[in-house]
């Protein structure tokens, strides 16, 4: 059969847009504390909400549409996408998994059978009932997409057992799949939506705000949604998302009143709206983690040397301080010392320059190269470029030559699909529940350099297979997180990654704006949704 390459890079983009993170292509770090120490602020009481008022919203980009089955949205999309659409299930305060548009969803004892009940009488705001045939087409459309179908593959028959419950079975255990309801998987999508193909650009849900309009690349308006099943909730008239790509502009636009709230992951913004004494500042340290991932599937990184030479010449303190203006957490692992996943002793590797020197030694001993050489890749725009250039002066210092090569998102993206990369500044891994990370540790999503993985460095490893698998087969979180803090282990005794930070989002926001207690006790910076929308108002 032929393949038309062209077709197979616009579909290796879709496939890696998907799982959202990956389109965040703009690096920056962050952490609670200022450089003066000071921590971000805490919200007291705010007063009784009050109702009315649109809320003017920046954020720094859009994304490619609003249909919440088959578009792919970073934390950004999600926050607007959660004005419009909720999800099935919800994160609380103690990042345990709420029913929220279902009354129930529950596993059998196996967790290979999941019910999931409705809450009567709630509709999509076209009047669409939100029953289980309503529920199914959402999770078929999202099984039978190119793009997520991979991440549902464990699901083998989908039954509305009557008009409230549909019944999902699985082909071997997976007690985390609530968690995926609490994501893009679990938001409800109205057949007009789902059926229409234009319906990115109209976009129906039964979410607090219904869509009104959207300029690609200026604004997003929504308003109050009339029958929204919460009471008397939402409290604002609507929101006005307008994109502000620049983030000095966008601080200077909260700054004069032109926005009353902005959600921000630079560094610097964050750093400058912490000293501003009239804009309170929220922050979640607990998101994404910045690193440079390896193929391991050809040379130089099929050699394990080569490989910790890197991780052993890598400051990550000098990276933090020259990216982030010293703001950040050097991070060790995927998780933050703040996530509830993160292990105690994750046996990453000390800087160490003369123990650098020696891998690198070994390295050449092994391969018969005279020296390690590379192309770092890393995509245009925000900070990655500076992460780079820093990266390839450390590793200068014990004899290894870098070669930077800048590429735009889309080609950038495709070629890590592909595996057509050596080594690769990146950024993923800010989902809620570790599972999500199945698709890029597990050997079964390793298919080779040039077929195709989400498994973007061929990472095979036995023991990292084990802890995923027997993750996912228990309902047990203190079991799952043993489980969990051995596939850490295991990522480091691999090295495909070279850790360098832990990224962090913040929401700003002018003294009139209420509310700002439910976001920082759910978090906000992840890709999970945002269903704190409902409780924000607008002070009188």
């Amino acid at each position: 059969m032929r393949v038309d390459p062209h077709r197979s890079r616009r579909v290796a983009v879709t496939i890696v847009a998907a799982l959202s993170a990956l389109a965040l292509v703009a690096g920056a770090c962050g952490s609670k504390s200022g450089s003066s120490g000071a921590p971000a602020d805490t919200v007291a009481n705010e007063g009784t909400p009050e109702a009315g008022g649109t809320l003017k919203v920046g954020i720094t980009s859009d994304t490619d549409g609003y249909n919440a089955a088959t578009n792919r949205w970073d934390p950004l999309g999600n926050l607007v996408g959660s004005s419009i659409y909720d999800t099935l299930t919800k994160w609380d305060e103690n990042r345990k998994i709420q029913p929220y548009l279902a009354q129930s969803v529950t596993p059998n004892a196996e967790g290979t059978v999941w019910t999931i009940s409705l809450r009567p009488g709630i509709t999509f705001q076209d009047g669409t009932p939100l029953d289980g045939a309503a529920v199914k087409l959402n999770i078929d459309a999202r099984r039978n997409d190119a793009v997520a179908g991979g991440a549902l593959e464990p699901i083998s028959d989908i039954t509305v057992k009557d008009s409230a419950t549909v019944v999902v079975t699985m082909k071997r255990p997976w007690f985390a799949y609530d968690a995926t309801l609490a994501a893009q998987g679990g938001y409800m999508v109205a057949p007009a939506t789902i059926n229409d193909p234009n319906g990115s650009q109209h976009p129906i849900g039964t979410g607090p705000f219904t869509f009104v309009s959207w300029t690609p690349g200026s604004s997003i308006k929504v308003k109050k949604n009339p029958t929204y099943w919460q009471g008397n909730k939402p409290y604002l008239d609507g929101i006005d998302f307008s994109i502000v790509p620049d983030q000095s502009a966008l601080v200077a636009a909260v700054r004069a009143g032109d926005v009353d709230l902005a959600m921000t992951d630079d560094a610097g913004s964050i750093k400058a709206l912490r000293s501003e004494s009239d804009i309170r500042s929220i922050e979640d340290p607990v998101s994404e983690t910045t690193y440079v991932q390896l193929q391991e599937e050809a040379p130089p990184f099929n050699n394990k040397h080569a490989r910790a030479a890197l991780a052993y010449a890598t400051n990550q303190q000098q990276v933090i301080d020259v990216v982030g203006q010293g703001v950040g957490e050097v991070a060790t692992s995927p998780y933050s010392d703040k996530s509830p996943w993160a292990v105690a002793d994750a046996k990453y590797v000390n800087y160490d320059l003369d123990q650098a020197k020696n891998e690198l030694q070994q390295y050449m001993q092994e391969t018969g190269e005279a020296k390690l050489s590379f192309t770092l890749r890393y995509t245009a725009g925000g900070a990655f470029s500076k992460v780079a250039q820093t990266l390839q002066g450390q590793w200068a210092q014990v004899g290894i030559t870098v070669a930077l090569q800048e590429d735009q998102s889309a080609s950038f993206l495709a070629d890590t699909f592909f595996g057509k990369f050596q080594a690769e500044v990146f950024r993923n891994f800010g989902y809620v529940n570790p599972d999500s990370n199945y698709l890029f540790w597990h050997s079964s999503q390793a298919k080779g350099i040039g077929t195709g993985s989400i498994n973007f460095t061929q990472t095979r490893v036995p023991a990292l297979d084990a802890g995923l698998d027997s993750a996912r087969g228990t309902g047990d979180d203190a079991i799952r997180k043993q489980y969990y803090d051995q596939v850490q282990q295991a990522l480091n005794q691999e090295l495909p990654y070279i850790w360098l930070y832990h990224n962090v989002w913040a929401l700003a926001a002018r003294p009139d704006v209420g509310g700002l207690g439910e976001p920082q006790a759910l978090g906000f910076g992840r890709t999970d949704a945002k269903t704190w929308w409902p409780d924000i108002w607008l002070k009188s």
